[in-house]
């Protein structure tokens, strides 16, 4: 998507730009100087491509709203947003420091305390984000900034929601569609279904996990496999690849990454309260429950009718006839085994799809799942499951898609 270019030195709505911070695949984020007040900010420049979409303009500038209304120390202020020369801009807080993947780079895996220190100051924003209707859609380590403050470690949370529903080709998406880190996408983000606060929890689960051994949740070489493994795949145990975690901490990280919404933590600050009592053995100070509002409430299903219950039959004589034999217990299956069999699964329904692009000649694109389709010259597939197309892109659900230009 083409970016705005801007010199360094410039001045772009009254703001002197300094130096690039960093950028994505939407926005370019500058450090600069606001002149009327002498003071650092983020500067952050939207693609003109979305300034020209009024549905994109519209939900810009109510999610810019929602988000400079969330007053927490551990959450990056937004002190203003705007339009100049037909680009949409916002600006927040300068925090001068290095973002958390920067810090696992250069560290390796933190220490428990340490991790579950920087993870409880990040769930704590995000509550605040929650209680304002506000779902975030991308906690990663890219998004986590982490100052030193006397001594101490400050982690504030940044890119509050600011409108990720965009595609590659640089234009809105269709509803369903999806844009978000794929490391740390929920299975619900995933599937094109409904999101709510707890996709945010899921994802500070794989952040927990990645700060405590260094590694993402699920690597795998493909980005099919990837997201697979999200949504297939059981939680795997940071205990595994360091031996300093303990098995509570192991019980935190499988509870936060539940494939379902249900099974989870109701807010990021059970989440981080949850690791804090792993951690030291204190109690957790209070009860759980959601502190969600407005979008980001938790989403309902209608509970399904009870079966009617028929009514019983008449008192009958007990039969004479000998009990069937018992069959003997069969052994559980290791956890080991449970993790392998998924991957085998999807290799061979790879396989079965390599096949089929073989045969046809001319496929141009494989799907994997229910309602399997195959794409011949260029048409358009309907499709429920995964589709792995020649270019590397990858879609999942209905009519979403992945592809490399996610950040």
């Amino acid at each position: 998507m083409p970016q705005r270019e801007v010199v360094i030195g410039s001045t772009f709505a009254g703001h002197r730009v300094d130096a690039v911070a960093g950028h994505g695949g939407m926005a370019v984020v500058y450090r600069a100087t606001d002149l009327a007040l002498d003071r650092p900010v983020a500067l952050k420049l939207i693609a003109p491509a979305l300034a020209e979409d009024p549905v994109f303009r519209a939900r810009f500038e109510r999610e810019c709203r929602m988000a400079a209304a969330i007053d927490h120390p551990h959450a990056v202020q937004v002190f203003h947003a705007g339009e100049e020369d037909r680009v949409l801009y916002v600006t927040m807080r300068f925090i001068d420091g290095t973002d958390l993947g920067s810090l696992i780079e250069q560290d390796g895996r933190l220490e428990p305390d340490r991790a579950i220190d920087l993870i409880a100051q990040v769930a704590g924003a995000l509550d605040e984000a929650h209680r304002h209707g506000l779902v975030h859609r991308d906690v990663k380590p890219a998004n986590v900034i982490v100052e030193s403050r006397r001594g101490t470690e400050h982690a504030y949370l940044t890119d509050f929601g600011l409108t990720r529903e965009v595609d590659a080709s640089g234009g809105p998406t269709a509803t369903g569609r999806w844009v978000g880190t794929i490391d740390y996408a929920s299975p619900e983000q995933i599937k094109g279904k409904p999101v709510d606060a707890r996709c945010d929890v899921y994802a500070l689960g794989c952040l927990l996990y990645t700060t405590l051994t260094g590694h993402l949740p699920f690597e795998r070489e493909e980005d099919v496999a990837k997201l697979y493994a999200h949504v297939s795949e059981p939680p795997p145990a940071p205990s595994e690849l360091a031996d300093e975690v303990t098995d509570e901490l192991d019980v935190v990280v499988e509870r936060a990454m539940a494939k379902e919404p249900d099974d989870r933590y109701p807010s990021a600050g059970d989440l981080g309260r949850a690791a804090l009592s792993a951690a030291t053995g204190a109690p957790v100070s209070q009860p759980e429950h959601s502190v969600a509002t407005g979008e980001a409430a938790p989403v309902t299903q209608p509970a399904e009718p009870m079966p009617t219950k028929p009514s019983e039959p008449p008192p009958t004589e007990p039969s004479r006839e000998p009990p069937p034999p018992t069959r003997p217990e069969q052994p559980r299956p290791s956890r080991a085994g449970a993790r392998r069999r998924p991957l085998i699964a999807l290799g061979a329904m790879l396989a079965v799809g390599a096949a089929v692009a073989v045969l046809v000649g001319t496929a141009v694109a494989v799907f994997v799942g229910t309602g399997v389709d195959v794409t011949v010259g260029g048409g358009v597939g309907v499709f429920v499951g995964v589709e792995v197309g020649v270019g590397g892109s990858v879609a999942v659900g209905t009519g979403v898609e992945v592809g490399p230009w996610m950040n």
